[in-house]
């Protein structure tokens, strides 16, 4: 997904989301509550899984951003969001 920095206020909050039971369960509980969650997944080579995103979305109604690889380009992406969050 690509989003501009005005989108990113659309969101209540961010969920660091790893597609184990507890972070689907915390986003899910969240957006429950009426809040607007927007779940970050991080992938390496060691966790992470890009395929599994639009599975995820689909069948918990989540919107997934994955973030790059490299520490440099995930700053980039989330200090933004991050500000803008309220």
């Amino acid at each position: 997904m690509n989003m501009k920095n005005d989108e990113y206020a659309r969101y209540d909050g961010l969920a660091l989301f790893s597609g184990g039971l507890d972070s689907i369960l915390a986003a899910r509980l969240l957006m429950e509550q009426g809040k607007k969650i927007l779940c970050l997944h991080f992938t390496s080579p060691f966790f992470g899984d890009e395929k599994a995103v639009p599975v995820w979305e689909k069948k918990y109604g989540l919107l997934l951003l994955i973030l790059p690889k490299n520490i440099a380009g995930c700053f980039a992406i989330i200090l933004p969001m991050a500000l803008a969050v309220h």
